[in-house]
């Protein structure tokens, strides 16, 4: 599937999404990471625990992010699955954005949907 235009670069075999911290490195190891940054893990993968992980859909990503930063990425060699996320042995970073407005205009909505499905229980 399609994001923005991207499509699965040769040698990857699907498109997911990844939330950074604000420093735009990974969470472990550190990393910097901007657009074309191809990641690698050669351990025995894990999910949880080893790596590249990412979610092939975004709000499935939301729940796994340690920041706002959003990357669209291209995951390739072993993949492990799991309902909400995955993790790959090797992870390419095909776009990058600081995603912190938009963010928080979806927690925004998400309250104000709240709000509204309660005052419509009557609580």
């Amino acid at each position: 599937m399609p994001y923005a235009g991207l499509t699965v670069p040769k040698g990857y075999t699907e498109l997911g999404w990844h939330f950074l911290p604000d420093d735009r490195r990974t969470r472990f190891s550190r990393e910097p990471v901007r657009r074309g940054t191809v990641l690698t893990e050669s351990r025995p993968l894990r999910l949880c625990l080893v790596g590249l992980h990412y979610s092939t859909r975004a709000i499935d990503a939301l729940q796994h992010a340690h920041g706002p930063v959003v990357c669209i990425v291209a995951a390739g060699g072993e993949i492990l699955r799991c309902v909400d996320k995955c993790c790959a042995a090797r992870r390419k970073c095909l776009a990058i954005a600081d995603a912190t407005e938009t963010l928080h205009r979806f927690a925004v909505w998400c309250a104000r949907q709240a709000l509204h499905a309660e005052r419509k229980a009557g609580l």
